[in-house]
């Protein structure tokens, strides 16, 4: 690990109240505050922007914080993003997802460890991660499990995901530094 490409704001740093709160949480939920998010917080209106999608896909979720978390972990590894696989773990766990399930996520996904529903969302995810095109087997195995309101959420999970552990990875944010 090494340091990230630019500098983090430290909290004392932080002028805007909100962000500090939003900083001060973090420490409270992971031991200490996220780089991606210090780093975000020099620039707040992006860092607002981030936080609003956050919290747009948490609020009243059709798919469930499980669902959620298995695809931004599977999305985290395949991007190579640990700060995505760090964060999304510990909150993965407190959703129900198995210390089993986080090793399986890692790599090519064993047959019936996960149900249909799961299966298509790791499928479709997959799918996005790899190729701007989504094939029509794919998406109608999606179209099977969810309704069109899941699949627009699940559709802004996973490329919001993508979009953060880009982020992450350019600018050299790593988990624990």
């Amino acid at each position: 690990m090494g340091m990230a490409r630019v500098r983090a704001l430290t909290l004392n740093e932080v002028a805007d109240p909100a962000i500090r709160s939003a900083l001060e949480r973090q420490e409270s939920v992971y031991g200490s505050v996220l780089e991606n998010h210090a780093i975000l917080a020099r620039r707040p209106e992006i860092f607002r922007g981030f936080r609003t999608m956050w919290d747009a896909l948490d609020a009243g979720s059709l798919l469930g914080a499980r669902l959620a978390f298995l695809v931004n972990i599977r999305l985290s590894g395949l991007i190579g993003c640990s700060v995505c696989i760090g964060a999304n773990s510990i909150l993965g766990r407190k959703a129900g997802i198995t210390e089993e399930e986080l090793l399986a996520l890692r790599g090519p996904l064993p047959d019936g460890m996960f149900c249909e529903r799961e299966a298509a969302a790791l499928a479709y995810s997959d799918a996005l991660a790899a190729s701007n095109d989504i094939s029509e087997d794919v998406f109608e195995r999606v179209q099977r499990s969810f309704s069109e309101e899941e699949i627009i959420e699940l559709t802004a999970t996973a490329t919001f995901e993508i979009c953060v552990a880009k982020f992450n990875r350019a600018l050299g944010v790593e988990w624990g530094d």
